[in-house]
């Protein structure tokens, strides 16, 4: 599957699985950074990823991270925002 910008998803890391969104994305869709609410290991609200033969991994160790589709209704993603925007999350407003 290939993500764009804004596409909502479900990201699994060292064991702990949060909901967020592709905060950008390469036109290839194989470099991905992630926006998400709280830590995933040593990543905090962002993650920089990379597609390396099959799968996702993390920038700093190379980790696997696995990014599934998120489906939810325009009242929660507008919600979402409205949090991370007052949050002071770049790229939300």
């Amino acid at each position: 599957m290939t993500f764009k910008t804004g596409d909502r998803v479900l990201i699994s890391f060292q064991g702990k699985t949060v909901s967020g969104e592709i905060f950008m994305a390469s036109d290839s869709g194989l470099s991905l950074t992630l926006l998400f609410d709280g830590n995933l290991g040593v990543y905090e609200r962002l993650m920089p990823v990379l597609w390396i033969e099959e799968s996702y991994v993390d920038l700093m160790g190379a980790l696997p991270v696995t990014i599934a589709s998120a489906t939810s209704s325009p009242e929660e993603s507008q919600a979402w925002r409205q949090r991370n925007s007052q949050n002071g999350t770049p790229g939300n407003r």
